[in-house]
């Protein structure tokens, strides 16, 4: 008699389908897991990567269910009360043996549908003011459930160890990859070295790895040869 391994039911929470760097670092993690993974995506917008995630699994964007309306918008509310109903009942029909949240920002979602208390896994990319600000409003949502980090550097690690008080033995360090076709490699050229692209300002870390690699730069060539673009 030949038995077949079930695959692993993962219920994914991305914060968009952007072309940003914590939607490509899900995206490239389960595109190699499609024989071990049953893969379902909820994401709390939408962008272009749309397409691809559906690739490896079914894929529902639940903004409207994360907006707080004015309780005068009726209909509104009524939209947002059915896609909740919609999603709790997509949840319960999938059973999922995992939730992974890609990001601190889509602990809002746990707030407004249900997930079921299962083991979970939360990526975290952000460090600094962003990711206290998501952190101290969202994390009640994680009391009392079996919760994992993995958290995407050793820059990113001490913060969030020294923000959270999270168990430093359920924490783990997984570098994210970057397809290699994604990589377009720069021109050679004479002139200025220009830097760009930092990534949202806000609260990505992207910023500050900017100007401290745009600071290098500057001490090192001089500020007549770097040109930062704004």
């Amino acid at each position: 008699m030949e038995f077949t391994r079930r695959k692993m039911k993962v219920l994914l929470f991305v914060h968009d389908l952007s072309l940003g760097g914590a939607p490509r670092v899900a995206l490239n993690t389960f595109r190699y897991l499609p024989d071990e993974v049953d893969l379902r995506v909820i994401a709390l917008d939408g962008g272009p990567l749309l397409s691809q995630f559906e690739m490896y699994g079914e894929v529902m964007n639940i903004k409207v269910a994360t907006f707080r309306y004015h309780p005068l918008r009726v209909v509104a509310r009524i939209r947002r009360k059915l896609l909740i109903a919609k999603c709790n009942k997509w949840i319960a029909h999938f059973k999922p043996d995992l939730v992974h949240l890609n990001s601190v920002a889509v602990l809002q979602a746990l707030g407004v549908i249900s997930v079921p208390h299962i083991p979970m896994v939360i990526r975290v990319h952000e460090f600094g003011l962003g990711f206290r600000r998501f952190w101290e409003r969202d994390s009640k949502y994680l009391f009392g459930r079996n919760v994992k980090a993995i958290v995407v550097s050793q820059a990113t690690l001490d913060p969030f160890l020294k923000t959270t008080g999270f168990d430093i033995k359920r924490t783990s360090v997984v570098y994210p990859c970057v397809e290699e076709p994604e990589i377009e490699k720069p021109a050679i050229r004479d002139g200025p070295f220009i830097v760009g692209g930092a990534g949202t300002v806000e609260w990505r870390k992207g910023l500050q790895a900017w100007l401290l690699m745009a600071a290098a730069l500057v001490r090192k060539l001089g500020p007549d040869t770097v040109r930062l673009p704004g």
